[in-house]
């Protein structure tokens, strides 16, 4: 049983982990938008790259849910026995997977904004930006 416990508390402790990482993220990412700091495209269709973030921030919220629940069970299968600590253990390994599959998801499509800001900023900005802005 302590064996049993003593995993519980490391997936706990590695779900927490990605919870902070995923909070990062999107706290970084809401920072860029609102920001004023980075250069951002001037023209509408090399802006509209930004609405990657719009997944990426779903998945990232759904990941944080994740390990809320996690979280929850965790707790659950602290004051359980029996049929009720089996059950909560396979709520921990279903939220854990859908915690990292999310999380896995809001990366990609932060990648994915990624290269197409970098795209813009190596190729066009140059041509997009405005006079001074170069």
């Amino acid at each position: 049983m302590d064996l049993f416990l003593a995993g519980l508390k490391e997936i706990a402790g590695a779900s927490s982990q990605l919870t902070t990482w995923a909070l990062a993220m999107l706290g970084g990412s809401v920072a860029v938008v609102i920001g004023s700091s980075h250069y951002s495209p001037a023209n509408r269709r090399w802006r509209s790259f930004y609405f990657f973030l719009v997944p990426a921030w779903i998945s990232l919220l759904v990941s944080v849910r994740a390990g809320n629940e996690l979280s929850r069970s965790y707790l659950a299968a602290l004051f359980t026995k029996g049929a009720a600590q089996d059950e909560a253990f396979n709520q921990i390994n279903a939220y854990f997977q859908a915690q990292l599959d999310y999380l896995f998801y809001g990366v990609i499509a932060l990648a994915l904004w990624l290269t197409a800001y970098l795209l813009w900023w190596v190729i066009f900005r140059n041509v997009d930006c405005g006079e001074g802005d170069a």
